[in-house]
């Protein structure tokens, strides 16, 4: 249930998702995959209380899981908690040492520096980000709007 569920939300079936994750067995649902499909879930609904309490549950119940980690720490990046951003910063600066999720948390903590106006910090970020092999299209326009900042100031 949990596969077919994931594969509904990959296509855009939030009602088949929901009605799969309903199906899954008690026993089940306490598993570190159940709170990860319920938290995509909660996302595509729109409601990112409920996505960062199921991937925080995710965490709890997986802590070494870094992909786990690293899904909790982009979304809590963005929280209004201090403490939670903190932690986030903390654990994405942690994962940009591992080469799968380099490029993805160097992304979340160049927004945050941007966001924080820590001008300094998101120079450093964008200049890693643009010598990423993973690099996109889209993480130059983050980049040039940046510096596009940077220039205004």
């Amino acid at each position: 249930q949990l596969n077919f569920a994931s594969a509904a939300l990959r296509f855009g079936k939030l009602d088949v998702a929901r009605e799969a994750l309903h199906r899954v067995s008690p026993r089940d649902r306490d598993s570190a995959a159940f709170h990860v499909v319920a938290g995509w879930l909660a996302r595509g609904e729109g409601n990112f209380a409920e996505q960062e309490e199921q991937f925080a549950a995710a965490v709890k119940k997986e802590p070494k899981n870094e992909l786990y980690q690293f899904n909790l720490a982009a979304l809590q990046i963005r929280s209004k908690d201090a403490e939670k951003r903190k932690n986030a910063r903390n654990t994405l600066e942690r994962l940009n040492t591992i080469v799968s999720y380099r490029t993805g948390a160097l992304r979340a903590l160049l927004n945050d520096a941007v966001e924080r106006n820590d001008l300094t910090a998101a120079d450093g970020f964008a200049q890693q980000l643009q010598m990423s092999p993973e690099v996109t299209f889209g993480d130059y326009l983050l980049c040039l709007n940046f510096y596009r900042r940077l220039d205004e100031k």
